[in-house]
């Protein structure tokens, strides 16, 4: 559900950015990334049993800090 709903506005982004000024070039761009998402979510659902013992590790945690480097990599 979470991940339609980024998908949903991500194609919500890409209509408004068509009427203004979005290149057709970064348009393409958008909708290849959109169309790897399948895929990467499958490589990511792969590893259920390093998530599941992940989860067990932390599980406990009072609290937790992520610093990523790339603009909703820690979502």
């Amino acid at each position: 559900c979470f991940t339609n709903t980024v998908v949903a506005f991500a194609l919500l982004a890409l209509h408004l950015g068509r009427i203004r000024d979005l290149s057709v070039a970064d348009g393409k761009r958008i909708i290849e990334g959109l169309r790897k998402l399948p895929g990467q979510i499958s490589e990511i659902l792969a590893g259920e049993d390093e998530i599941k013992r992940l989860a067990a590790e932390y599980a406990d945690a009072k609290s937790m800090m992520f610093i990523g480097r790339v603009r909703g990599y820690p979502v």
